[in-house]
């Protein structure tokens, strides 16, 4: 959530990789499946690698980013 992603950025430059990494460890908390995790940490890393935005903050990315990660092109979502 925007909270969640506030409070672990607030006063530091951290990467979205960085945040990626940080969401894999606290998954044990959230009753997630090691596999669940496993797999939807490697969607995320493809868009991360493809769409070039690993090194960006939460702040610098853009919505476009975003919304080619999310939404295939016809419009339907992806997730």
């Amino acid at each position: 959530s925007a909270g969640a992603i506030s409070a672990l950025t607030l006063g530091r430059r951290v990467t979205l990789a960085q945040l990626l990494d940080k969401w894999t460890d606290a998954a044990r908390y959230r009753n997630e499946s090691p596999a669940t995790t496993y797999a939807n940490r490697k969607i995320v890393e493809a868009w991360l690698r493809e769409a070039g935005v690993a090194k960006l903050t939460p702040a610098a990315l853009q919505p476009a980013q975003l919304y080619d990660f999310i939404n295939a092109p016809d419009g339907r979502s992806q997730g």
